[in-house]
């Protein structure tokens, strides 16, 4: 039954280093030095659905990374915890 599982499981799920792979692309390539304010599924650009492109989602976006960085500094500046530790749920 597990083994089961995990064959289905791995047809959703990626390995971390697959999940981390377009994001390393992003970082480092020098073939999209200077690209910003786009959106990327494995390693092109993609557009972003009208249904969720939209000025009040983009500002959702912005003031949610906002928060969380604060989050972060406020941790690393006080030094009682680890940034890993901030969960916005």
């Amino acid at each position: 039954m597990l083994n089961t599982l995990v064959k289905v499981a791995r047809l959703f799920f990626r390995t971390p280093e697959k999940g981390a792979e377009t994001l390393v692309y992003l970082a480092a390539d020098a073939a999209v030095k200077g690209v910003s304010g786009k959106y990327f599924i494995d390693l092109k650009p993609a557009l972003v659905s009208r249904k969720y492109d939209s000025i009040e989602n983009r500002k959702k976006v912005w003031d949610y990374c906002v928060r969380v960085i604060a989050t972060v500094e406020a941790v690393r500046a006080d030094g009682s915890s680890t940034a890993y530790e901030y969960s916005p749920v």
